[in-house]
């Protein structure tokens, strides 16, 4: 019976040395792959969308569909984090595709917010078997995850978790993909806020993009299925602030 593979020595960069079976394999670092990015940002669109949705749609089938994990409720911590692993790398993927797409609205106006009278607000009803109807948000600028304290008590974790949040994660997906346009619209219109507000200001604000890490041999079930499109999105991405923000 062979032996589980076991790490020895694991560097940084992606080198080091395991055992297994009385040998010793060596591993060379790992050098990622260097993309060829198109001469126009937005020819690379349509193919990360057909990859994001690609990669929706094993989501639903491997997971269930947004609609069938609100009515299950609960599913397996297990299940769980492997769905929140996949979503997370999925909604980043997604963002640098808006990103990426706003730069066809580089030249749009900010809005002027309507001041009112607004009249009598609409009465939206929920309906937990129409995916539709509920409230989600997505956002394309998101700060880097902040997890407070852990706290200490004799209580046991719970075996299962809550499908309401995943749920409406997945759907919230679904509407930017079938429509990245209004997104990217609107992505570009507060671009277009940011560098008003930067001409003026006495220290610019900067958008920094977490840069993409990925390593064959550390790698998530999450990062492994949106890999082959971060790799490309994630410098067009950077460009694509950079030209959004531009002084012009």
């Amino acid at each position: 019976m062979a032996r589980k593979k076991k790490w020895v020595n694991s560097n940084p960069d992606g080198s080091g040395w395991y055992a297994r079976n009385h040998h010793i394999y060596e591993i060379p670092p790992w050098v990622p792959e260097t993309p060829k990015l198109p001469e126009n940002p937005l020819d690379a669109v349509p193919e990360l969308k057909a990859l994001a949705i690609f990669v929706w749609e094993n989501i639903a089938m491997v997971f269930g569909s947004c609609l069938e994990l609100m009515s299950r409720q609960y599913m397996s911590a297990k299940q769980h984090l492997d769905l929140t692993d996949t979503l997370r790398h999925l909604e980043l993927l997604v963002r640098r595709i808006v990103m990426i797409a706003a730069l066809a609205y580089a030249d749009l106006k900010p809005v002027q917010p309507n001041k009112g009278p607004w009249g009598v607000p609409r009465l939206r009803r929920e309906l937990w078997y129409d995916p539709t109807s509920w409230r989600v948000s997505f956002s394309v600028l998101r700060g880097p995850r902040q997890r407070g304290p852990k706290r200490k008590t004799d209580k046991r974790p719970s075996p299962t978790r809550p499908t309401d949040a995943v749920a409406r994660r997945i759907e919230a997906i679904r509407r930017v993909l079938s429509y990245i346009p209004g997104y990217a619209q609107r992505f570009a219109r507060r671009m277009q806020r940011l560098r008003a507000h930067n001409a003026k200001a006495n220290q610019p604000r900067r958008i920094t993009l977490a840069q993409w890490d990925f390593h064959p041999h550390r790698r998530t079930q999450g990062k492994w299925a949106v890999n082959t499109g971060m790799v490309l999105a994630q410098p067009l991405g950077e460009l694509a602030i950079d030209i959004l923000l531009e002084p012009g």
